[in-house]
C-alpha cells in the first residue's frame, strides 16, 4: 500500500469522508469488477458494490494494515459476493439465458465473432457450473490476476486448498469445453 492510500484511510479512520470517498474511487471499478465476474449480473453488482463500500466503512477501524487496502476491500467484496450468490441461490435458480457475464467478441470476422460468442456462451455456462468458492478461485487467479497467497488470504483458507480448488476448475472447465480445443 502506497504513503498516500495509508494516509488516506488513517484520515478515514478518524471520521474524514471525503478520504474515505477518495479510497471509494480509487477502488470503485475493481470492485465492481469482482462482483461482476462473481455473480454474472450487472444489476447484482451494483447492489455487491455498495454493500461492499457500506461495510467497508462501518468496519474501516478494523483495517489493520496487514495486508493493502485493495486485498481488503477486494475480500469484502468477494464475501459480499459469495453470500449474495447464496441467498439468491436459496431464493431461486437462475437460468443460463439470464446470464451476462461480460465476453469480448471479436467484430472484424463474421466467422470468427460468432465463434467467439459461443465460446463466450460456452465458457459462462461452464464456469456457472463449477462450486461457489472454484469459481471464486478460478476469477480472482484468471481474470484478476491475484496471486496464490492473496486469494489465499482472501477467502481464509490456505494456499494448498486454494491451488486444490484451482485445479479442479481448470480441469472441469477443460472437460466441459474440450470440443472447442480443435476448432
Amino acid at each position: 500500500m502506497g504513503k498516500q492510500e495509508a494516509e488516506l484511510v488513517q484520515k478515514a479512520q478518524l471520521g474524514d469522508v471525503p478520504a474515505f470517498e477518495e479510497l471509494v474511487r480509487l477502488h470503485d471499478s475493481h470492485v465492481l469488477q469482482i462482483a461482476l465476474g462473481m455473480v454474472n449480473n450487472i444489476d447484482d453488482a451494483r447492489d455487491i458494490y455498495q454493500e461492499t463500500f457500506t461495510k467497508a466503512y462501518t468496519h474501516l477501524s478494523s483495517f489493520q494494515y496487514r495486508s493493502s487496502f485493495k486485498t481488503w476491500i477486494t475480500k469484502i467484496a468477494v464475501n459480499a459476493s459469495l453470500n449474495y450468490r447464496r441467498k439468491k441461490w436459496f431464493r431461486s435458480r437462475l437460468s443460463l439465458e439470464e446470464s451476462e457475464m461480460p465476453i469480448k467478441v471479436e467484430k472484424s470476422n463474421p466467422d470468427r465473432s460468432f465463434f467467439n460468442k459461443e465460446l463466450g456462451e460456452a465458457i459462462n455456462r461452464s464456469l456457472l457450473k463449477l462450486s461457489r468458492k472454484q469459481r471464486a478461485v478460478f476469477t480472482l487467479k484468471h481474470l484478476h490476476g491475484y496471486k496464490i497467497r492473496e486469494i489465499a488470504e482472501m477467502l481464509n483458507c490456505s494456499e494448498s486448498t486454494i491451488k486444490s480448488d484451482l485445479y479442479r476448475a481448470i480441469e472441469k472447465l477443460q472437460q466441459q469445453l474440450k470440443h472447442y480445443y480443435s476448432v
